[in-house]
């Protein structure tokens, strides 16, 4: 019961902060556009899909849950000299806690990426991104001191909790974000990418009192990623990423790797055209979680699963338990797509 009482506790402290921070996933490599809008387009094949799905602190009995829908696809490579447009779209939404604290977002993405090389597999963009989003909270499921008559010494749930001071449910706001990065794959046995972005460039007002002035703090996010093979001939891949991250005065550090088997290789000379791989790996969140992950990759589709064990101080009530997240990214071509660059049937290429 203490635990439980100190979890409560900790939840509606997070909640009153919540206005001023960001979602976020473990697998922040499989969400690229919540990242960097410079990302748009940002991969082997014409389209790409991307889900996500993660649910914590469910010791609760009020879990935090968190769901990501994304597309996002080439488009003028042949009209644009090797160059192209990436354009795309993610929705998120998030809910939180007793309070049915939740966020619901719906952003546009368009990147431009510039080719530095006669072979078109080195590029540096830039990209933008801008939507709506809605913030909402529920206040039934609480009591508050101003709800206690003084006259009667009766609770009245009819009397103004917040002292005099007006509070919205709910309110919209616009979102602008912007970012640049570099992608570059030198063979089909490695490819590097370093990204910085910029979201919530016009500091938006996110303030559930009718008067408020509560602005949202700008994030900052420096990612990268890369895959290389252990050897020529070699059928192990290494896939490390890291993600350094500031919002007001909230910092994070994540990073690890992947290490991927290639079970099956493509083959010209049978009816199999695709690549299964299998991955394992470990990733740290400092001062906060231990990360194991699987991923199963099959043409170009791959699956990801992962669970958050809690490191940080909230352990005491948490027991370790942190959270699950799902991940799924699946990419190809458009049938007779006039791109030149197609999409491999392997997965590490997503």
């Amino acid at each position: 019961m203490k635990n439980l009482y100190l979890v409560t506790f900790i939840l509606l402290v997070m909640t009153s902060i919540a206005p001023a921070q960001d979602i976020h996933y473990s697998q922040f490599f499989a969400s690229p556009l919540n990242l960097n809008p410079a990302a748009a387009g940002v991969f082997y094949g014409d389209y790409r899909f991307s889900v996500n799905y993660r649910n914590q602190w469910s010791i609760t009995g009020n879990p935090y849950a968190t769901q990501s829908f994304a597309y996002d696809m080439k488009i003028l490579k042949r009209k644009l000299n090797g160059n192209y447009l990436g354009v795309g779209f993610i929705v998120n939404n998030d809910q939180a806690g007793d309070t049915k604290f939740g966020t619901t977002q719906v952003n546009l993405a368009v990147s431009f990426n510039k080719t530095l090389n006669a072979d078109e597999n080195h590029f540096i963009s830039v990209g933008f991104n801008y939507g709506y989003a809605q913030k909402r909270v529920t206040y039934n499921n609480f009591t508050w001191d101003n709800n206690w008559d003084q006259s009667t010494g009766v609770y009245n749930p009819n009397l103004n909790p917040g002292g005099g001071e007006n509070y919205n449910s709910s309110f919209w706001y616009s979102d602008f974000s912007a970012g640049l990065m570099w992608h570059y794959n030198p063979s089909q046995l490695s490819k590097y990418i370093v990204g910085i972005g910029m979201l919530h460039v016009n500091k938006p007002l996110v303030d559930f009192r009718a008067n408020g002035v509560q602005e949202m703090d700008r994030r900052y996010v420096i990612s990268t990623s890369e895959y290389f093979s252990m050897g020529e001939s070699s059928k192990i891949y290494l896939t490390p990423s890291a993600i350094y991250t500031w919002q007001g005065p909230s910092h994070e550090l994540e990073i690890g790797t992947f290490m991927m088997y290639i079970m099956t290789d493509r083959s010209r000379y049978t009816k199999f055209k695709g690549e299964i791989d299998l991955s394992f790996g470990v990733f740290l969140r400092t001062k906060d979680a231990i990360i194991p992950a699987f991923r199963i990759g099959y043409r170009n589709l791959a699956i990801g699963i992962s669970y958050d064990f809690n490191t940080s101080k909230f352990n005491e009530a948490s027991n370790g338990n942190g959270g699950y997240e799902f991940s799924l990214i699946y990419a190809n071509r458009i049938t007779k797509s006039h791109f030149r660059r197609g999409a491999p049937k392997a997965t590490r290429f997503l």
